[in-house]
């Protein structure tokens, strides 16, 4: 499904959507993403010419998340020019150690990995997302808490994060906005 979903963004490519931006960012739907401060982030953020991708979550084999996927444009073009290829010849998504491991490759791990194998270089942003599903994404005292979900305490601590994840009910949504926006209420 996901390859579907980037082959109709690329479709746009060069008329418009994605190609008049630096940066290409994917959230998940249960992920509250805070754009103003990622774009203070990659304001002055070197891209080499192979494109770069943003990893977030520390202390895995592959750490680039689909809570929060971020990537420059040409890291962009690079995946979506080379998904078939990637797909169906150059990675082994449902049979190699990996996939042995963790299972089939989510679109995130798919993604990582097909960048790097066509030169997309990464980086490290640790303290971009408070990522339930990464162990070392959670505050200190609840990395073993499989379960945790962002609560307004860190919503509103973890004041230069871009992202909260995961946010699966309404309530805890707009607990976390909420307190990230100083308490303002949302109806």
């Amino acid at each position: 499904f996901f390859r579907q979903v980037w082959k109709k963004i690329y479709e746009e490519y060069p008329q418009g959507g994605f190609s008049t931006q630096q940066w290409v960012v994917k959230a998940d739907p249960d992920t509250l993403f805070m754009p103003a401060r990622l774009a203070a982030r990659l304001q002055n953020q070197p891209v080499p010419p192979t494109g770069l991708y943003i990893e977030h979550c520390k202390g895995v084999d592959y750490g680039f998340f689909g809570s929060l996927e971020v990537m420059s444009k040409t890291a962009a073009l690079i995946l979506f020019q080379n998904l078939d290829n990637c797909y169906t010849k150059e990675l082994s998504w449902k049979s190699d150690w990996i996939a042995r491991k963790y299972g089939w490759y989510g679109e995130d791990l798919f993604a990582q990995r097909c960048m790097d194998r066509h030169g997309v270089k990464k980086i490290w942003q640790f303290d971009l997302v408070a990522d339930g599903t990464c162990p070392q994404g959670r505050p200190w005292t609840k990395e073993k808490e499989k379960k945790w979900i962002p609560d307004p305490v860190t919503c509103s601590e973890r004041d230069t994060f871009v992202a909260f994840k995961p946010l699966k009910f309404s309530d805890k949504y707009f607990a976390c906005l909420s307190a990230i926006n100083g308490g303002r209420t949302y109806v």
